[in-house]
């Protein structure tokens, strides 16, 4: 889900780029470029960020679980929004 999330908020940001990129071009304006460019290790960075954040999660939900930690009604509520409802 972390992920689908990222790839559906990248895709957000590069639509109003362009979006911008298109509405200055028809209007005459002044746009800077972007030149910098992404390189092999900040990518590494982020995807090893990211799943680490995974791990975490997973890793969370397994202590918890394993723990007893009861789930608070804050969290019942958010899962029955999300349609994960569960019953206790």
């Amino acid at each position: 889900m972390i992920t689908i999330g990222f790839v559906i908020y990248a895709l957000e940001v590069w639509g109003l780029y362009w979006l911008y990129r298109h509405t200055a071009r028809v209007r005459h304006y002044q746009v800077a470029t972007v030149k910098s460019r992404v390189n092999i290790a900040q990518l590494g960075t982020v995807i090893i960020a990211m799943l680490t954040m995974v791990v975490l999660i997973i890793v969370d939900l397994k202590l918890s679980a394993m723990l007893n930690i009861p789930e608070t009604s804050n969290s019942r509520s958010l899962a029955w929004m999300l349609g994960e409802a569960r019953f206790p």
